[in-house]
């Protein structure tokens, strides 16, 4: 439920009118009117402090439903959630590094695969690649 439905709702229950409401907020009656229509979605906590007044509620419930404030469970809710994220995101880099670091180890791949190889700091061809992975080939297989 949005934070304008709720206002109507505790108005309602309270057995007052959008205009009396409206007087003891000190707003006016259309303003009330946009915001419990949900047209006006996030008024500022000034607005809903007076509003809260006017209710005589909680000042922090009414922050809270507009989403200025989260309630504790919600805040470690989302934590928690985030912990997870993190742990999962530091295992799938620890699965990508060690995937690297053995295709690095791999002669083959570097010689195959779009692996920029040196030697004596030459830049090796793709054709001189291909003549070492023949020659390796060769004395290996």
């Amino acid at each position: 439920m949005d934070l304008g439905s709720c206002i109507r709702e505790m108005r309602e229950e309270k057995g007052l009118s959008g205009r009396e409401l409206a007087r003891r907020s000190n707003i006016s009656q259309a303003y009330l009117s946009q915001l419990e229509r949900g047209e006006n979605k996030k008024p500022s906590p000034e607005i809903i402090k007076k509003i809260a007044k006017g209710l005589d509620v909680d000042y922090n419930e009414l922050m809270t439903l507009a989403g200025y404030l989260y309630e504790p469970h919600l805040i470690q809710l989302e934590t928690e959630k985030i912990q997870r994220d993190l742990e999962n995101t530091k295992s799938e880099l620890k699965k990508a590094q060690g995937t690297y670091e053995k295709s690095m180890k791999d002669l083959y791949k570097l010689l195959t695969l779009n692996f920029d190889v040196y030697y004596k700091n030459k830049l090796l061809t793709k054709e001189e690649k291909q003549k070492l992975l023949t020659i390796i080939e060769t004395v290996l297989d």
